[in-house]
């Protein structure tokens, strides 16, 4: 939900207003009623209920709940009980002690397997925090309904995929938004700020993450275009990193005459074997070769040998002297842009995407549901490039 990017920020730029804007997400795994001691319930705005095994003391939890808030002048905006056992010990609470814990509730009226209930959570989350506009509980709940039958439905008929959808109920306080309302609209004002401070323009100007992408790239060639006419050292440090492209994988660069050069000596060659350098050809090496590839080195399988071989090599330093969009033409950037390609590309091709990377693979495959998949991969985007910017990379 973007907690983790403003929490970030907020601690990257000495920005505390971000971090008090969000909503944070505590999970807590209890294995026995004692630990729900360790629980302040009128704390939170909103309670997922959801369990793994069966349990013997949902009993105690309703209890624990119900001596929380007995003393309090709160009550907790909505709970979700996704845990059948809990579920048919709130149908059966009373009015005044259900009020009393909770303005809304909303729970499951069918035994629901342990994946069952995740897709339930992670749904009520795109609902709240993605897609929110639910004047009451009602809505809200139909809503994660009808995105739990759209995903089921894709490999079952319509008469399985409703029944396996239509599991949820609501009691309580029918005025969904007057509750949460304000919460959520701080929390997502506070992340669609962040996200205008740390995305490339592009990435906000374009729906679709690969246009955007490309969108981007295209800025950075223009801008390196721009200052390579006034920077012979610029045009230099260019011509060194279309010879890696070009000239790296040429058997002939490495023998004879040339076994012996150091690694700058033939970055240098190469420079001065591509110069002088003119718009078309940048362009043609970094946007139309390997259709922009070539901004992390090229082929998966030779990015990194080429990325060993010249990372420390000191004819990249102009880059470094850039304070705009063409400092990201430096080696040490590849493997953002690499990431970059590969979380973008997974926007589109899920976990299929080339060269998605474990780490990224383990996040975004929390689901099958195409829409919690995209949201994930849109949150590790503004993290890619939250690091970027620290690591020295230009946005804009």
């Amino acid at each position: 939900i973007g907690s983790e990017t403003l929490d970030r920020y907020s601690k990257d730029n000495q920005s505390s207003g971000f971090d008090r804007d969000s909503i944070n997400v505590r999970v807590t795994y209890v294995r026995d009623s004692e630990m729900l001691e360790d629980i302040d319930f009128e704390r939170y705005f909103a309670i997922t209920i959801i369990e793994s095994q069966k349990i013997n003391f949902g009993d105690k939890l309703l209890s624990w709940l119900t001596n929380s808030m007995a003393n309090s002048d709160l009550v907790i905006p909505i709970i979700y009980s996704f845990s059948n056992s809990i579920s048919q010990l709130i149908d059966s609470l009373d009015e005044a002690t259900a009020s009393n814990i909770a303005a809304s509730w909303l729970y499951s009226i069918q035994d629901l397997e342990p994946k069952k209930q995740m897709d339930y959570l992670l749904h009520s989350f795109n609902q709240l925090f993605v897609e929110y506009e639910y004047e009451n509980t009602s809505s809200h709940v139909r809503a994660i309904i009808y995105d739990d039958y759209i995903h089921v439905n894709k490999d079952h008929n319509e008469i399985e995929s409703l029944l396996s959808s239509c599991n949820l109920t609501t009691i309580g306080h029918n005025y969904f938004k007057r509750f949460v309302g304000q919460i959520i609209d701080c929390h997502k004002n506070a992340f669609q700020k962040v996200q205008k401070l740390i995305l490339p323009t592009a990435f906000l100007r374009k729906d679709n993450p690969r246009d955007a992408r490309g969108e981007w790239l295209t800025e950075i060639v223009d801008d390196l275009c721009n200052k390579i006419s006034s920077n012979q050292s610029l045009e230099t440090c260019t011509g060194a990193l279309i010879g890696i492209h070009q000239d790296y994988s040429d058997i002939s660069q490495w023998k004879g005459e040339f076994d012996k050069e150091t690694k700058d000596e033939k970055l240098l060659r190469w420079a001065q074997t591509h110069s002088p350098l003119d718009d078309k050809e940048i362009s043609r090496v970094f946007l139309d070769q390997k259709n922009g590839r070539n901004f992390h080195g090229g082929k998966e399988d030779e990015w990194y040998e080429k990325f060993k071989d010249f990372k420390d090599c000191q004819i990249f330093d102009q880059f470094n002297s850039c304070a705009t969009l063409a400092r990201n033409l430096h080696i040490k950037y590849w493997r953002f842009f690499k990431r970059l390609f590969n979380i973008t590309d997974s926007l589109r091709y899920g976990l299929k995407a080339e060269g998605l990377e474990p780490m990224y693979k383990q996040r975004i495959g929390i689901s099958d549901i195409s829409k919690i998949r995209s949201q994930v991969s849109k949150n590790i985007l503004n993290e890619l490039f939250l690091d970027f910017s620290k690591d020295g990379g230009v946005v804009r």
